[in-house]
C-alpha cells in the first residue's frame, strides 16, 4: 500500500514573453515549443502521458537531470518545460508557471534525500517521520543541555 505524503501539481515553465492570455497552456500549445524536460522519474512518465493522452509526441530537445538547470534555459527564452510546482516556489525572472489542463496533479510519494527531497517509487511509512522527529528532538534536547 502507499501513502501519498503530498500532492503536487505540475506546472508548465515557459519564457514570460510566450505566455498565452490565459493563465492555463494545453499540450498542443506546449508541444510546439522547444522543451526541456527532466529525465526519468515519476514526473517524466506523468508528463509523456498527459502528452500521449493528446496525442502529441513531445520531442524534447534537451533531457535534464537538474531542475535548477531547466530554470535557466527557460528563463534564457529557449524553450518550455514541464516542472512540479514544488520545484517552482521561486519561479525564476522571465518566467511564467502556467496550469496546465487534466492531469497536472500526480501523487507523487516523496522521501527525504541527502540534501533534497527526492520522489520515491515505493510506498512510505509514516513511521520513519515518528523515528526521526523524536532523533531531531532528542538531538535538539542534547543541543539545549550542552549550551547551559
Amino acid at each position: 500500500m502507499t501513502t501519498s505524503l503530498l500532492v503536487d501539481s505540475l506546472l508548465a515553465l515557459v519564457p514570460e514573453k510566450l505566455v498565452p492570455k490565459n493563465s492555463i497552456i494545453g499540450p498542443a500549445q506546449l508541444g510546439r515549443l522547444p522543451l526541456f524536460l527532466y529525465a526519468g522519474g515519476n514526473t517524466r512518465a506523468i508528463v509523456d502521458t498527459w502528452f500521449h493522452r493528446a496525442g502529441i509526441d513531445p520531442k524534447p530537445i534537451m533531457e535534464l537531470g537538474n531542475v535548477e538547470a531547466i530554470k535557466v534555459l527557460v528563463a534564457s527564452s529557449l524553450g518550455g518545460s514541464i516542472l512540479p510546482n514544488l520545484a517552482l516556489h521561486k519561479v525564476t525572472a522571465r518566467t511564467v508557471g502556467c496550469r496546465l489542463p487534466p492531469l497536472s496533479s500526480a501523487s507523487l510519494p516523496m522521501c527525504p534525500g541527502k540534501r533534497r527531497w527526492l520522489i520515491a517509487d515505493f510506498g512510505f511509512s509514516l513511521r520513519w517521520f515518528q523515528t526521526t522527529s523524536g532523533r531531531l528532538a532528542d538531538n535538539l534536547r542534547r543541543t539545549k543541555e550542552r549550551g547551559r
